[in-house]
């Protein structure tokens, strides 16, 4: 039987003297479709486990704020929610002190909708379970978005978000707040098996307590962040900045990554095969492990003052210009296979020890490299030397060890 009409939860009768409307049909005999219009009862909490096909707001309905208590999931699993009203439509799965927590489930091909505001709430014990909203099968994002919520308690867990299967982040809008107090963690955002953040923003933010951790975004199995933007925002007063994390096979893909202050950027428990980003801006860390990392896939120009390290190799692609305005201290070695890196740091090396290859493109700047430095492969289509490139003024940039070889030049 569909859940009946309702008055402030899910289950309770039709109250007459209010015009808050909720029509139920059957499509295909599956799970219901559920029709908002206007009400003067906003609030709705579920009393039971629901499933519906879809939920459709109609032009002009309330802004409803609808809650998945503790243990009573609410599966959305056919075309999804579609929000005409011209509002924000709220949901809130919660969690309790029995360690028990709310969700929001979409299957299928559903979609989390336009003008959606999801928030998830951290365990409030530990080794309790964090709110979840999770998307399987083919099901996406839409606009939402979404608030996993740090942990106010140790060792509880943040809010979480899950992508699985070959779902999709879509253009959402997804905040990872950090932990509140020390040893308590931030929300996440986690995209497994063969998910894509497609052109959402994430943020990962930092805390802002000593001991507390920051918010935190993964990709793992073979999950793709494609154009989507992601943020670890630093942290302060001794709180950890927020993270971005790729394993397994996953893929940057042409992803803007942002990160600021302790915000760093972890490829260290990758697969040993080439991690590939988009971009890389910001002031924050980059945490390499023994990996390669590939940036410059979106062709754009950007900075990065911040810190590159271990002993992982970096590769410079795409047409855009890369400039490193700080030392680093990665070991790995430097490739340029396009496009311009530029330097800029003014003591220490741009690109750590290792040696520097220019394959083809330009290396340029006034900073200072302290690794051997090849200009060309001897056989390529030419590659270039070019400290002044798109200056106006004589630059000196600084090489211990410069080899030329038959395709290299300076201009």
């Amino acid at each position: 039987m569909p859940p009946a009409v309702v008055y402030g939860s899910w289950t309770h009768q039709r109250r007459l003297e209010h015009r808050w409307q909720l029509v139920l049909r059957v499509r295909s005999q599956r799970v219901d479709t559920s029709t908002f219009g206007v009400s003067n009862v906003s609030d709705i909490s579920l009393s039971e486990p629901t499933t519906l096909f879809s939920m459709v707001f109609n032009v002009s309905s309330t802004a409803y704020q609808i809650t998945s208590p503790p243990a009573l999931p609410f599966i959305i699993q056919g075309t999804g929610i579609s929000n005409n009203s011209g509002v924000i439509q709220n949901f809130v799965a919660t969690t309790d002190n029995t360690g028990s927590s709310g969700s929001f489930q979409f299957g299928i091909d559903a979609t989390a909708g336009d003008s959606t505001t999801f928030i998830t709430a951290a365990a409030t014990v530990s080794g309790g379970l964090p709110a979840i909203v999770q998307f399987v099968d083919e099901a996406n994002a839409g606009s939402a978005t979404i608030i996993n919520n740090g942990a106010i308690l140790s060792g509880a867990t943040g809010g979480e978000t899950d992508f699985w299967n070959t779902t999709k982040g879509d253009r959402a809008n997804i905040t990872n707040k950090a932990g509140v107090v020390s040893g308590a963690t931030g929300g996440t955002t986690f995209f497994t098996f063969s998910a894509s953040a497609e052109e959402a923003i994430i943020t990962s933010e930092g805390a802002a307590t000593n001991g507390a951790a920051g918010g935190k975004t993964a990709f793992q199995s073979r999950s793709r962040a494609t154009h989507a933007t992601l943020i670890a925002n630093g942290g302060i007063n001794g709180g950890t900045g927020g993270v971005i994390e790729f394993t397994d096979s996953s893929d940057g893909g042409t992803a803007q990554v942002k990160v600021f202050g302790d915000g760093n950027l972890d490829i260290s428990a990758h697969n040993p095969v080439p991690v590939v980003i988009g971009s890389l801006e910001g002031d924050g860390e980059v945490l390499l492990g023994p990996q390669e990392l590939s940036i410059g896939a979106n062709n754009l120009s950007t900075t990065f003052s911040g810190v590159i390290q271990d002993s992982g190799s970096v590769v410079k692609t795409g047409t855009g210009t890369l400039t490193l305005s700080r030392a680093s201290i990665y070991t790995g070695g430097t490739t340029v296979n396009a496009g311009t890196l530029k330097v800029g740091n003014r003591r220490g090396s741009a690109t750590g020890n290792g040696a520097v290859a220019v394959r083809a493109g330009k290396l340029s700047g006034d900073g200072i490299i302290a690794g051997a430095t090849s200009i060309g492969t001897g056989s390529g289509a030419g590659a270039f030397l070019a400290p002044a490139a798109g200056g106006s003024k004589a630059t000196t940039l600084t090489i211990q060890a410069l080899i030329f070889k038959a395709d290299g030049l300076q201009l």
